[in-house]
């Protein structure tokens, strides 16, 4: 399998800015400040984070000193700059800031401790040092589903005298260069490459703006099919015997679980359905041997650490959770025949 990463740039004003989407739903984009609590964890996080809070303590943050007088003086510099070349003020709408985004395949989680996450820190703020030359913040989330890298930077080349995203926008526009490819994320693996033994990291495919929309319609298509599947998916669990209907009413903290659950479907939908049909025909025995058995309060402990298990990924437990339960199936029904 390869391994890819990924490099992704936006322009950032100062404030936080919300557009409708029309039919879909709207979007924010956070202004500079706001980009930097949420990258320091310094603001609560939205449900759609999956977060592991103990791992939070692992992170790297690191901005500026004097943060609001640097900024100010970096963008005093930057319109200086701008009008003694051009001759005219710099646009009003120009934003500033950059804030990137560079991402990996899920083999860095364990890959980064082999590269050394120091290492790869301080490599990476090499990078961006030599690409952009004024960081602002830099920041390796470790508390989430794969170690990935946020940044900001001023959004001004000094030596062409250009914003980075107009350069970007016009090499992506050069008929040479058909594809759109994004020179930034190859140079960054070369550096990558250079400066960290061992690194076996590609960048992210290339492809066509047909193949890109292409892809992406299918991948909306994916989705709405995972979708129903995991619909399908809770019905199954909570599937039973008649006497599982009183069950599944009394069960208001279960189906608020997996209503959580079909929240996070576009990060856990392909996990969930590998781990769930591995172990589909073992969960359903036990639920029917307990439906048999009126034993209700254990269906429903039973579906309550499936469903944790399942949006842990953490097979071991449920493997464990599986042979446990067997176990008390067997001596309830040694007990009852004992009794009867």
């Amino acid at each position: 399998m390869k391994k890819l990463l990924s490099l992704t740039i936006n322009t950032q004003g100062f404030k936080t800015i919300t557009k409708n989407g029309g039919s879909r739903k709207s979007k924010t984009y956070r202004g500079f400040k706001s980009q930097i609590k949420h990258n320091s964890r310094k603001e609560k996080m939205d449900a759609d984070y999956l977060v592991r809070p103990e791992n939070t303590k692992l992170n790297i943050h690191k901005t500026i000193d004097n943060l609001d007088i640097e900024i100010s003086n970096m963008i005093e510099k930057m319109q200086e700059d701008y009008f003694n070349y051009y001759k005219r003020k710099q646009p009003k709408n120009t934003k500033p800031f950059i804030n990137g985004l560079i991402t990996f395949s899920e083999t860095m989680q364990e890959d980064i401790n082999k590269f050394g996450v120091k290492n790869m820190y301080q490599t990476i703020m090499g990078f961006l040092k030599e690409e952009y030359g004024n960081i602002i913040s830099l920041d390796l989330h470790l508390d989430e589903t794969t170690p990935h890298f946020h940044f900001q930077v001023l959004n001004y080349d000094f030596n062409k005298h250009k914003t980075h995203s107009a350069i970007l926008e016009s090499n992506l526009r050069d008929k040479n260069n058909p594809l759109r490819r994004n020179e930034t994320q190859d140079r960054l693996v070369h550096f990558l490459k250079k400066h960290i033994d061992n690194f076996n990291y590609e960048r992210g495919e290339i492809k066509s703006i047909k193949e890109y929309h292409s892809k992406k319609k299918a991948q909306e298509q994916h989705l709405t099919k995972q979708k129903e599947e995991i619909k399908k998916l809770e019905e199954q669990l909570l599937k039973g015997k008649a006497e599982n209907y009183r069950l599944r009413e009394s069960n208001k903290e279960l189906i608020s679980e997996k209503e959580e659950l079909i929240g996070q479907v576009e990060i856990l939908e392909s996990q969930i359905q590998d781990i769930f049909k591995t172990y589909e025909n073992d969960i359903n025995e036990l639920v029917s041997d307990l439906t048999s058995l009126n034993e209700e309060m254990e269906i429903k402990e039973f579906y309550k650490k499936v469903i944790r298990y399942l949006k842990q990924e953490n097979t071991n437990r449920l493997k464990a959770l599986i042979k446990k339960m067997n176990r008390k199936v067997s001596a309830i029904k040694k007990k009852k025949n004992n009794m009867s």
